[in-house]
């Protein structure tokens, strides 16, 4: 397997996320390790993100330090589609996936690049912490996993052998080789799911592309040191929104398991999924006497409703 260099293609996914932006690239000029460049995708944004992101004086230091930081338009509408753009704007062996909320901590692009060194690895994932903008309230906290966050699974590395059917990969903060990512695009016919499109609750490209890695015989992992934090406002905190994000991930996950794994026919998971739905009516006085009752009770019946809808069309 061919030797990455010192270097990785930093690419920022951003739609509309001039908001948000000042801290990544604030934390991205205070990394110690120049082996870096930036691609920052603007997906079809009516904010002004690429010029925000172009004046900033966090491009202009890292400019200073001969570090190419890049604004290219993706017009094509989804997060699967602006990463493929980043990917081809690549020039470095390794790229970085970046959403326009993730913040790497300090020392992160040098620790990433000593786990590729040191790891025979295709692919692996950051450790990504929530930064919340206010206390989030109790019965969010514990489905938190929902926005990105996967510090909860593990405490140290772990590696998915070839041939993992699913691994638990995460976009925010995925790292791979270029060629990898680029062989395994030619025996891709399509992505089952484009992830957000806009408001659009659908997910799971980056399991998906996890998924393909690990089937394709290439190994991949999760690096425990390699830590971003994501910036979640209080307005994910609200229970309309919420709900649909329930329901996007449920079908999400039905529609990669449809695919790729030991799917149930139609017939059983809808039957599995009505009944679902009838213990859930059952236990509602236990779910009554919940901390935060009204929220539990939105929640769980939207992860049931999500499994009675089932997977997503594929062909849409």
């Amino acid at each position: 397997m061919t030797t990455p260099g010192d270097e990785v293609t930093i690419v920022i996914c951003s739609y509309n996320g001039r908001a948000r932006l000042d801290p990544v690239l604030v934390a991205l000029a205070a990394q110690d390790s120049d082996g870096f460049d930036v691609v920052l995708v603007d997906n079809n944004s009516t904010d002004g993100t690429a010029a925000f992101a172009s004046s900033h004086p966090a491009v202009a230091q890292l400019r200073k330090r001969s570090i190419t930081f890049r604004v290219v338009p993706e017009e094509r509408q989804g997060l699967s589609f602006a990463r493929l753009r980043g990917v081809a704007e690549a020039t470095n062996p390794l790229v970085c996936f970046l959403d326009d909320d993730n913040i790497p901590e300090p020392g992160y692009v040098g620790t990433g690049l000593r786990f590729f060194r040191d790891h025979d690895v295709s692919l692996a994932c950051s450790r990504v912490r929530p930064r919340w903008e206010s206390p989030p309230p109790r019965a969010i906290v514990k489905r938190s996993h929902l926005l990105a966050l996967n510090d909860h699974l593990y405490q140290s590395d772990v590696f998915w052998p070839a041939g993992t059917v699913l691994p638990p990969t995460l976009g925010a903060g995925l790292w791979c080789r270029r060629d990898d990512f680029n062989s395994i695009l030619k025996t891709l016919d399509a992505p089952v799911l484009l992830d957000r499109v806009g408001g659009a609750m659908s997910s799971g490209g980056d399991i998906e592309l996890g998924h393909r890695f690990c089937a394709s015989g290439r190994r991949c992992a999760f690096a425990s040191d390699l830590k971003i934090l994501h910036a979640i406002p209080r307005g994910r905190f609200g229970t309309q929104y919420f709900v649909r994000l329930i329901i996007g991930v449920v079908r999400s996950e039905a529609t990669l398991r449809l695919k790729y794994s030991s799917e149930r026919s139609r017939v059983t998971r809808t039957v599995a999924a009505m009944v679902g739905l009838l213990l859930a009516t059952a236990g509602l006085p236990l779910l009554l006497l919940r901390a935060d009752p009204l929220r539990e009770i939105a929640f769980v019946y939207a992860a049931r409703w999500g499994r009675l809808l089932g997977p997503y069309d594929a062909s849409k």
